[in-house]
């Protein structure tokens, strides 16, 4: 997955498959393959927290063993800001490049501005790491939410679509969150829809269902109503990644670094990439390179 795992995540996830599309699928689906459909299915009929354990130890082995390396584009509005950037990870961290702002493509001089900055960047190994370092502490925090989600709700099944399973979830009034983070994650309500066959996670969705106070209000509050949305999808065999992020929140509590309360952010066009330098990465950004000539030198 992108080096960022699962903040909190929101919104109840729809999608219309035409009944003949879903019947053919039907007609030519394996039989070894429709009794592990039925198996799964059995699992989030009559145990749907142990289905939601299993699909959460695979999302952390995966984050722990996936060391795949990518290129996308970033399409982020954080409060008043709309940015489109191109991604692309490296060993050492990601480099980006900014290409649009509020709805318009960078001028001339503004993306040789962007280019001059990132050049600076990629000669900066102290700047990488600082990155690096910030972003690792977020997924600190995801894993352990993530390891949290078993227990800290109670699950029902709520049916299935294209091998798609759909839970439905609440607060498990026996849990008790450790940390601020927790008491935020475990105020949601909402859905989280499991791929069957690999069972991982496609979508994580939910509202705050209640106000929550920090220190009696004074040192933060979010307000009931706030929405989280997390949407995944699958663009190799076991490579999962994150193609939307949402999340609305009004308070004033924050606690991850790399989400704001206002934020909306769509990753697309993944390509995979070889293990590049700073150098390397920076001139995919700018053009001087393509994969093409990347793939014949690794």
């Amino acid at each position: 997955m992108r080096r960022r795992l699962i903040y909190i995540a929101v919104y109840i996830f729809s999608t219309t498959i035409l009944v003949g599309v879903a019947a053919a699928a039907d007609r030519h689906t394996p039989p070894q393959q429709s009794a592990a459909l039925n198996s799964v299915l059995q699992l989030a009929q009559t145990n749907p927290a142990g289905l939601v354990a299993q699909t959460m130890h695979n999302e952390l082995d995966a984050d722990l063993n996936d060391h795949s390396l990518w290129t996308y584009i970033e399409d982020k509005v954080d409060g008043d800001k709309h940015i489109v950037r191109k991604v692309v990870e490296t060993p050492k961290g990601d480099l980006h490049l900014m290409i649009a702002e509020n709805g318009h493509p960078l001028s001339p001089e503004q993306l040789k501005n962007q280019e001059a900055h990132l050049n600076q960047v990629a000669q900066d190994p102290q700047a990488l790491a600082k990155d690096q370092q910030a972003e690792h502490d977020d997924e600190q925090k995801a894993r352990e939410l993530m390891k949290m989600i078993p227990t800290a709700f109670l699950y029902k099944y709520a049916g299935h679509q294209d091998g798609i399973i759909h839970l439905s979830f609440r607060p498990n009034p026996k849990f008790n969150p450790p940390t601020r983070e927790a008491k935020v994650f475990h105020s949601m309500a909402g859905v989280l829809f499991i791929q069957a066959r690999e069972k991982r996670l496609v979508k994580l969705a939910g509202h705050l269902i209640e106000d929550v106070d920090f220190g009696m209000g004074i040192l933060g509050k979010l307000k009931k109503g706030g929405t989280f949305e997390l949407d995944r999808a699958e663009f190799s065999p076991t490579h999962w990644k994150t193609t939307l992020t949402d999340v609305h929140l009004s308070g004033r509590a924050l606690f991850f670094k790399s989400i704001s309360e206002q934020q909306h952010e769509v990753d697309r066009d993944y390509k995979p990439v070889p293990r590049l330098n700073a150098a390397q990465a920076a001139k995919l950004l700018e053009g001087q390179l393509n994969l093409a000539q990347l793939s014949n030198t690794h």
